[in-house]
């Protein structure tokens, strides 16, 4: 069984003097973890549900746009300034993205306030909806 240390020695460059590079994709894996996280998970607060529902919004968009949220941002701390502000990623066009989707799904579920955020059950039949409406 692999232990986490020795996925962690796959990632480094193998390099002794130069063991601070970091492979491409833990970097593109570090970037990811930051610009999925909840505004209340970027202020150290624990995982919750309303935190998963903000990460499921954020991969919809990721997917709908086939590009990464703030693209052009290479720094974490400024993806997390602004998520902490309330900044999201731009929004799509009707070609990328049904509007259903992006009013009922994307928009409500990365909402500041994690109480204001729709639970998966209610996402549920709306997604379903969503689906039916496509066939």
């Amino acid at each position: 069984m692999m232990k986490h240390r020795n996925i962690l020695r796959l990632l480094v460059l193998p390099s002794t003097c130069n063991f601070y590079l970091l492979h491409p994709l833990f970097l593109k894996f570090l970037f990811y973890y930051y610009y999925c996280r909840s505004p209340e998970q970027l202020n150290s607060q624990a995982y919750t549900k309303p935190s998963d529902v903000y990460s499921f919004a954020i991969t919809v968009w990721e997917i709908m746009a086939e590009k990464s949220p703030f693209p052009d941002i290479q720094q974490v701390h400024v993806i997390t300034t602004k998520v902490a502000k309330g900044e999201r990623p731009d929004q799509l066009t009707p070609e990328q993205c049904p509007p259903e989707i992006w009013e009922k799904v994307i928009v409500p579920s990365w909402n500041q306030d994690p109480d204001a955020r729709p639970t998966f059950s209610d996402l549920l039949p709306i997604v379903t909806n969503i689906y039916k409406d496509t066939k």
